[in-house]
Formats: C-alpha cells, structure tokens, sequence
C-alpha cells in the first residue's frame, strides 16, 4: 500500500514538471512571418540570425526591437527560440579578468574646449570641431593607431566621448568603458545591465567628473568619471519600449535626458492598442 502511494506521490510530481519550450514551434509562431521569405528592409534574415550568438538573439528580444514580439515570454522560452534559430549553446565560460588593463595610473581629469564631449561636442548641437588638430590633406596618411574589441558583442552603437585624454564608450552587451586615448587600455568598466547606444557626456559637479549616459531601459546613470564607481540611476520612464538613444546633456547643474521609444516596431503587432507612447526630456539634478 505504502508503495502504490510512493508511485502515485511520484507520477504526481513528474506530471507537474512543464516540458523543456519547444524553440522551433516558438520561432514559427512569434519570429518567421518576419524572418522568412522574402527579404525585408532594416529586418536580418533566417541566416542572418543564423550566425549570431544565442546571447546576442536573447538582448534583442528583450532588449531590443524585438520587444513586442517577445512579450509574454519566459526567459526560458527565449533561449529555447535563440538556441533553435542559432544552432548554438549558450556559453558556459565564467567572465575572466579582462585584459588590456592601464599600467598606469591616468593624469588629472580636465574638460577642454578640443574635446568631444557627448554626441554634438558643444551646447549649440554643432557636431563641429573648431581645433580638430589635422587638415584635410592629413586624412589619406592616417593609420590605425590601436583597435578594441568589445567582448562577446557583435555590435556596437554607442558613439565615443573623448575628454581628457579618456575615451568613453557603451556597449552593446551594457558595458561603459573609459580608455586611454592613446593607448586603448582600460582604465574601469561599469555595468549598466542593458544596452548603451547612446554617446557620454562629462560634467563637472564641484570637484567632481561624472559621466551621463542612458540604456534602452529608460534608465539615466551617473558614474564618477575618473573612477567609474556609480554616483546614481533612475529609471525615468515605465513604458514597456521606452529608451533613452539620445545622449543627455549636462548644463548649468542639470543634466537633460531625452526619452524616446521603439513603439513603431510594437505597432507591427496587430494586437497591439497603437499609439500610447508620447516622447520627452527630463531635467535632472546632476548631483543626485
């Protein structure tokens, strides 16, 4: 008797286990009538997709354009679809000490007029360079001076800040990183937990250098520009595909963060009530 009730107390237990998500029949159902047939502008193919990582495949679905058609999946049933579509496992590998680490300690912060700093290097939104340090006639002799690899990523979006003698750029897996101009070695990482498209503006708040960036999140950070420890982070917009895209930008003690959407790739969805997103700029204290 004791032993039909084990069977029985077991059977129960199995029964109740989900099956492993089926990836292919996921795929048909939330992924093909995009990514098969016929070719479609700003839209990768089978293949396409093919040769990605199944990480990269999982940030878009979640992270990125993707979003609307991943609605209401599990994580789990995401992977299932990225390992379907690439073919591959998901990595194993522990994140190991990154190379390219500075020897050297950087000089003293300073912001100067001959930086770029954030996306249109001036208040007025120029995107010019008055002191760009070559002419024309240099451009042909230019050779590569150093290159950087941004590990695990495919992609990149973020535009670079250069601002004394650092380079400061996001990556697409939601890595800032400060370089040294020169070299390409790295000074710190900071890890904003998800993409960063957009370019870094540097602030000077009393004796401090903080550096302004958003993620496709809709979260603003600030960072300690020399040592990249967290100064805060505010997530500035609860739609389900509202980003930040366009670089904030630091003035007078306020930083002015503007927040955008992807709600054109949500209206692709024919269930989806189109359109509730409406655009804006917040003003922040720089400080806190």
């Amino acid at each position: 008797m004791l032993s039909r009730r084990i069977v029985i107390a077991l059977s129960a237990a199995l029964s109740c286990i989900a099956a492993a998500p089926d990836g292919a029949s996921l795929y048909k159902s939330r992924c093909a009538v995009c990514h098969e047939g016929k070719p479609q502008a700003h839209m990768p193919t089978h293949d396409e997709l093919a040769a990605r990582t199944p990480e990269a495949v999982v940030k878009a679905m979640f992270e990125g354009s993707m979003q609307p058609q991943s609605a209401g999946l599990s994580e789990e049933e995401g992977r299932a679809i990225a390992k379907f579509i690439t073919a591959k496992e998901f990595s194993t590998a522990t994140a190991a000490a990154m190379a390219g680490q500075c020897s050297a300690s950087p000089k003293a912060m300073t912001i100067a007029s001959t930086d770029w700093n954030g996306w249109g290097q001036d208040l007025g939104n120029s995107r010019y360079q008055p002191n760009p340090g070559l002419t024309a006639g240099d451009v042909p002799k230019l050779k590569v001076k150093w290159s950087f690899g941004f590990p695990g990523d495919t992609s990149a979006q973020g535009q670079p800040t250069v601002v004394g003698g650092r380079l400061f750029v996001g990556s697409f897996s939601g890595t800032l990183y400060s370089l040294d101009a020169s070299t390409g070695c790295i000074y710190w990482t900071y890890n904003a937990g998800a993409t960063i498209r957009t370019a870094v503006s540097i602030g000077k708040v009393g004796s401090h250098f903080i550096a302004y960036f958003g993620d496709v999140k809709a979260n603003a950070h600030a960072v300690d520009a020399e040592t990249g420890k967290p100064v805060w982070k505010i997530k500035l917009d609860d739609h389900p595909v509202a980003r930040i895209v366009g670089a904030p930008t630091f003035y007078n003690g306020r930083v002015y963060v503007p927040i955008s959407s992807i709600e054109e790739a949500s209206a692709m969805g024919p269930k989806y009530e189109c359109c509730k997103f409406r655009g804006s700029v917040a003003s922040l204290d720089a400080e806190t």
